[in-house]
């Protein structure tokens, strides 16, 4: 009588073993930067609004 064996053998091809993607720390930081650059936008479409408004 055949010993069954704990790894499972009806797989053709076993899934590779791919390392966990590490945190992005840079999330945060990349929403204030884009924060400051929409913020700059639009203080620069009010200013030259009002200048061509004047």
């Amino acid at each position: 009588m055949a010993l069954k064996t704990q790894q499972d053998t009806s797989t053709d091809t076993p899934t590779p073993r791919t390392r966990p993607t590490p945190p992005d720390r840079l999330k945060s930081a990349r929403g204030i930067v884009i924060g400051l650059f929409l913020g700059l936008v639009l203080w620069g479409l009010l200013i030259a609004g009002f200048l061509l408004f004047r």
